[in-house]
């Protein structure tokens, strides 16, 4: 009897060339900022076609694994956590109607993000950052009695008053909330 084998599907083969590529980088010990091999050497690393190749790259490059930069190459991204936060903001506003649950959450982990946050953030304060964030919360009063929004000004506040804590990933999660 002749078995058969399940096909494999696109999907898998594309994650299976982005988890090589990435691979090669952990492997060949490349840091962010360094450029990769030509792609016509990589495919050949890899042993796949340079199609393949480019569609791993567009799917990486917008993760931030890996940044094309036109005429100079391909060279491993800078750690960011910037794309998870932007894809997470735009689940809030997507899902804001047909998942109320899942943004309570959200805003569970932020009262408990912020609420465990808040001694460091006493420890660190300085009277200029105290005046900055005075200044901002008259703002913020002032669009209220006027029954404006003050969305820019609420992030603004958060930054000021998270920013010297040295942690970016805090502030981009707060950015988002």
């Amino acid at each position: 009897m002749e078995r058969t084998v399940d096909p494999i599907r696109s999907g898998d083969l594309h994650q299976a060339i982005q988890d090589r590529i990435k691979r090669v980088i952990i492997d060949h010990g490349y840091q962010p900022g360094d450029a990769l091999p030509a792609e016509t050497e990589l495919a050949r690393i890899l042993g796949i076609s340079r199609g393949s190749l480019r569609e791993a790259m567009k799917s990486l490059q917008t993760l931030g694994v890996v940044e094309t930069r036109h005429g100079f190459g391909t060279f491993v991204g800078q750690f960011s956590f910037e794309p998870m936060i932007n894809g997470l903001t735009f689940q809030i506003l997507v899902s804001r109607e047909t998942m109320p649950r899942a943004i309570r959450e959200l805003l569970d982990l932020r009262q408990v993000l912020e609420t465990a946050l808040m001694p460091r953030v006493t420890e660190v304060a300085t009277a200029p950052q105290l005046e900055q964030l005075e200044l901002l919360v008259a703002r913020m009063e002032a669009s209220a009695a006027r029954g404006r929004q003050f969305v820019d000004e609420d992030r603004e506040f958060h930054e000021v008053l998270y920013r010297p804590l040295g942690n970016d990933l805090i502030i981009q999660l707060l950015r988002a909330f």
